[in-house]
């Protein structure tokens, strides 16, 4: 199993030490903070900085390279996280948490396993006080191509840079050019830094110019109590604007309940009905709108549908849209109800509950329809399963297995309710 060095901003960095079990840890000295305008302007600059690089200022968690967050399988990750939080996404471990932490201190790796993929995930102390593990964040992780257990498990960064598919050109032209480039036995190390000890770490294979492992994390060195203030205040107010704007929670993940209308769509995860603003907020353009579109304004009717075509790059994605509203509503106020992937649609990733993707084996996919209430068409070319949970449920989900390839070549996820209630 391969393991990289880390490496953490000077001004955070102290001393390697051994602990009494011969574990190693890093202990992280508290920096001392200017004063005043000193802090601010400083402050200032390297968020001018951290903006300038590769736009990096989205709202969109995995569109922003800085908001530490990674898509482990099913599972979406931003660090620092409680090891509560953890846990609750399923990470178990047999490696034994009886460590204590001094205040600033990072713990050894600890190996973690969930949905196909094994981790070493790092605890930190952001507290005055000695902890257990169990107490202190969880503020780093490492993964690399071979601690994948599962062939079918994907880990993927902002802007859908993936484990042992994206190159070293594709990470330069989605993040800009790193801050440091570090040369290994084997690979180079390219690092993106936000701040002092907060960066993430990209190895990329010296032949095939592959990543093939990501070492991310986010040592904030403020009290817990100080982030859960911070976190409380923030969260109020993105409530406040969410409910000002729209009754809609994008999903957390994707949650095992197949007859639900979650979807991980190009990396993103959504909720049919979705707004039609999420996929523009997302990067999707409206593009084309094709039926039933009332005026110049580009109003849908009240309660009625319309044929639109989003686009992003090269990719097309005709769906239908609904207006809930009794009154016209213009088409971004209205909801897409049906989205797609395949060859011939929009050539994107898309995934299910329980794992279902495009690409996946026919006899996976059987294995993860066992329990599944579904019925069966054949056609010349193709199996189709459609997954409802009962005769009058408005989810509906197509997956179309090519006969030829014996692999899953469609999926669609629809969603026919009346009303948003």
């Amino acid at each position: 199993m391969k393991k990289t060095g880390t490496y953490i901003g000077a001004a955070f960095l102290s001393v390697l030490l051994l602990n009494g079990c011969g574990n190693k840890v890093t202990v992280i000295e508290q920096p001392a903070f200017p004063a005043g305008s000193e802090m601010t302007a400083d402050s200032s600059a390297k968020a001018d900085k951290v903006m300038e690089q590769a736009d990096n200022r989205s709202d969109d968690p995995m569109q922003n390279l800085y908001s530490f967050t990674i898509k482990l399988g099913r599972q979406r990750l931003t660090f620092p996280m409680s090891f509560t939080d953890f846990t609750d996404k399923g990470f178990e471990t047999t490696d034994s948490l009886r460590q204590e932490l001094n205040p600033l201190e990072i713990s050894e790796d600890k190996l973690f396993i969930n949905d196909g993929i094994a981790v070493y995930a790092q605890f930190f102390n952001d507290t005055p006080d000695v902890q257990k593990l169990a107490d202190c964040s969880v503020a780093g992780i490492i993964v690399d191509t071979s601690m994948l257990t599962d062939d079918s498990a994907r880990v993927v960064l902002p802007k859908g840079v993936t484990l042992g598919v994206s190159t070293r050109a594709e990470i330069e032209y989605l993040y800009g050019p790193p801050d440091n480039t570090y040369e290994l036995e084997g690979d180079t190390q390219l690092s993106y830094e936000y701040d002092s000890g907060q960066n993430i770490l990209l190895n990329t294979d010296h032949d095939t110019k592959i990543v093939d492992s990501i070492d991310l994390h986010c040592y904030k060195p403020i009290s817990r109590n100080l982030q859960l203030q911070s976190r409380a205040v923030m969260e109020v107010d993105v409530i406040k604007d969410k409910e000002e704007s729209s009754r809609y929670k994008q999903p957390v993940d994707l949650g095992d309940d197949i007859y639900s209308s979650v979807v991980e769509f190009d990396h993103e995860l959504y909720e049919l009905p979705a707004p039609v603003k999420e996929f523009l907020n997302h990067g999707w353009t409206l593009e084309q709108l094709v039926s039933n579109v009332e005026n110049e304004n580009q109003e849908v009717s009240g309660m009625s549908n319309s044929q639109i075509i989003l686009t992003k790059t090269d990719q097309n994605l005709q769906t239908t849209v609904k207006n809930y509203s009794t009154t016209p509503e213009s088409v971004e106020d209205c909801y897409v109800t049906n989205i797609s992937a395949g060859s011939k649609s929009a050539d994107v990733e898309i995934m299910l509950p329980t794992g279902i993707t495009r690409g996946m084996p026919g006899k996976e996919l059987r294995k993860l329809l066992k329990k599944v209430k579904y019925t069966k068409e054949q056609t010349p070319k193709s199996t189709v399963y459609i997954v409802r949970k009962g005769e009058n449920a408005p989810a509906v989900t197509e997956i179309i297995l090519d006969s030829e390839k014996n692999t899953v070549e469609k999926i669609s996820v629809i969603d026919r309710r009346d009303t948003l209630e």
